[in-house]
């Protein structure tokens, strides 16, 4: 678990409200409030206590916390003194929290489950109190002649109760992992449902599209070049109407008939008499002089001849250029033509137009794979294709274990019905010792208490984890007591003895009151550790090591530093770390 906010509103000592962001590793919250403790206990563990502690006789005051369990969710736990807790979890979606559930029974299961929060008891093992050490504390004078006589028919119902309880919780915590089941069952459901909706959608709208997705890329080309092929044919075509026109000024006239020319007449008619003259005089010279005229009547045949040969030029050019501008019309029309056609079919009236039309299909394929590209991602998680069974077998067992859990109607906590069933077998003399902060503690026996919560914790013997902490444990000693005690030595009665370089030894519990503090110190911050690589609850260390000198308080930053590597640890300290050694300084009042 991972604490990552303290929320407050009108609490002792810390003013109106507030909130407190925080994060993973070592972080330091330079602070003389002494309700911070209590904060994170009130909004995780309610107990009876909460509103002398936090309020001031307030009942309106308001605690919480913002925590990360094994799922990687933001929760918040959050609750008003005297009420009931809500627990908050952060939808993606809104982008905020939303309630989860305002249910106690439910609350507690989602700690023991998804948080692996201990129990109020177990749970104090990670809250170090300001009056830790041995020197904090008073001698404890109760003699065992004022524990209460066992009461042992009230110890027997207890014991019913408690296994009641146990089974009670322990449908509890089934109905709550199915009801996060079905909400998972249902969250998968849904994605699928939408994704394969999307993908019928999307098919739908290509179906009903006018043009495949060759024929749209051809489009889009041809709409988007529209604009300048026009202009291209139709400056191809002015170009083309001034050589026309060009041409049609320099077109020659047509040449006269070639019998309306005088010269061709008159070179015959000179000719053919100076033959006749010829023949009639018997003068053949005579003959040769006839051949000027002929010759004149012969040039006057051959221009008309080249006029002619001119003019059927310029006509047979005139065609061609007719020609060219109805094959240039042409072309231009069937190049057009898909495009028009396409217009036409889609109902707009100029290329833009039909360039959006045409971008929309384009970007309906690309969603369109998108969305079957999604689909196939859920199809390809295991058991997506049971998902349905699977909520409808979980929704008949959840209705099983609701009627369990109706039956049953209401339980104690666990924890406040083993504080019973103990003072009732004469284990406990004062109904509120177990809840009291401070209470009288056997100097001799009180490392023993604290090594049995940390073998309980890591799931073992005492002796297993002593065997475990001892090396650990005598790199603490040598650092924090300057090698004056080389090693601590636990006894078959469960005390502690120290051990100094020299090999004298001595009773932990007749060493000078600094030397019994550092001594137990490193005993509680070597534990710590042990824990931390086991279960990854936050620590909170509220202002513990003040009592000791400077120097000391310096070391015990740097080993809660890397403690931290293991677990989150939350330091309220009256004086700020060293510079820089903290992964997170906040200061609050």
């Amino acid at each position: 678990m991972l604490l990552t906010e303290l929320l407050y509103q009108r609490v002792r000592e810390l003013g109106a409200q507030g909130a407190v962001a925080l994060k993973p590793g070592y972080v330091a919250i330079h602070s003389r409030a002494s309700t911070l403790r209590a904060l994170i206990s009130a909004s995780l563990f309610p107990g009876p206590d909460d509103a002398h502690l936090l309020s001031e006789g307030d009942e309106s005051a308001r605690v919480g916390v913002g925590l990360i369990g094994k799922d990687t969710t933001p929760y918040r736990m959050l609750r008003e003194i005297g009420a009931a807790r809500h627990l908050h979890h952060f939808d993606p979606a809104q982008k905020r929290f939303v309630s989860l559930t305002e249910d106690d029974l439910e609350i507690a299961s989602f700690l023991r489950v998804e948080t692996e929060l201990p129990t109020p008891e177990t749970f104090r093992f990670f809250l170090l109190s300001p009056r830790e050490l041995p020197s904090q504390y008073a001698l404890s004078a109760a003699p065992s002649a004022d524990l209460a006589k066992a009461d042992l028919a009230q110890a027997k119902a207890l014991k019913a109760e408690l296994l009641q309880t146990r089974q009670f919780e322990e449908a509890q915590d089934k109905l709550f992992k199915v009801q996060l089941r079905i909400q998972e069952l249902g969250e998968q459901g849904a994605k699928l449902e939408a994704a394969e909706h999307a993908v019928e959608e999307l098919t739908s709208q290509m179906t009903r599209a006018l043009f495949t997705p060759a024929q749209v890329r051809d489009l889009l080309q041809r709409a988007q070049r529209a604009t300048a092929d026009e202009k291209k044919h139709a400056e191809q075509l002015a170009e083309l109407r001034d050589q026309q026109r060009k041409h049609a000024a320099e077109m020659p006239a047509a040449p006269d008939d070639l019998h309306r020319d005088p010269l061709l007449w008159i070179g015959l008619g000179l000719g053919f008499t100076i033959d006749a003259l010829a023949f009639l005089f018997a003068k053949p010279a005579i003959a040769l002089a006839g051949l000027v005229p002929f010759a004149a009547a012969l040039v006057a045949a051959l221009r008309w001849i080249d006029a002619r040969e001119h003019e059927a030029q310029a006509h047979a050019h005139t065609k061609r250029l007719v020609d060219r501008e109805a094959a240039m019309k042409k072309a231009f029309a069937d190049d057009q033509a898909p495009l028009q056609a396409a217009l036409q079919a889609s109902g707009v009236t100029n290329p833009d137009e039909l360039v959006e039309l045409v971008r929309h299909r384009d970007e309906v394929g690309r969603l369109h794979d998108e969305a079957q590209a999604r689909l196939a991602e859920l199809r390809a998680i295991p058991g997506i294709s049971e998902v349905a069974a699977e909520r409808s077998r979980l929704i008949e067992q959840r209705q099983i274990f609701e009627m369990t859990v109706a039956a049953q109607g209401f339980a104690r906590p666990v924890a406040e019905v083993e504080r019973d069933l103990r003072r009732a077998m004469g284990m406990l003399s004062d109904p509120g010792l177990a809840r009291r902060s401070s209470p009288g503690v056997d100097l001799a026996q009180a490392p023993r208490t604290i090594l049995e919560q940390a073998a309980a914790l890591v799931g073992g013997s005492v002796s297993d984890l002593w065997t475990q902490l001892e090396a650990r444990l005598g790199i603490y000693l040598a650092a924090l007591t300057d090698k004056r005690i080389s090693a601590l030595r636990l006894e078959p009665n469960g005390t502690l003895t120290a051990v100094a370089p020299d090999g004298r030894a001595g009773p932990y519990a007749s060493l000078p009151h600094a030397l019994r503090d550092l001594a137990y110190a490193s005993l509680r911050l070597a534990l710590l550790e042990r824990v931390a690589q086991v279960k990854h609850m936050p620590i909170f260390v509220d202002d513990t090591f003040m009592p000791l000198d400077p120097a000391k308080r310096g070391l015990v930053h740097k080993m809660l530093k890397s403690i931290s590597t293991h677990t989150q640890v939350l330091h309220r300290c009256a004086e700020p770390p060293p510079a820089g050694l903290a992964d997170l300084l906040v200061r609050v009042p």
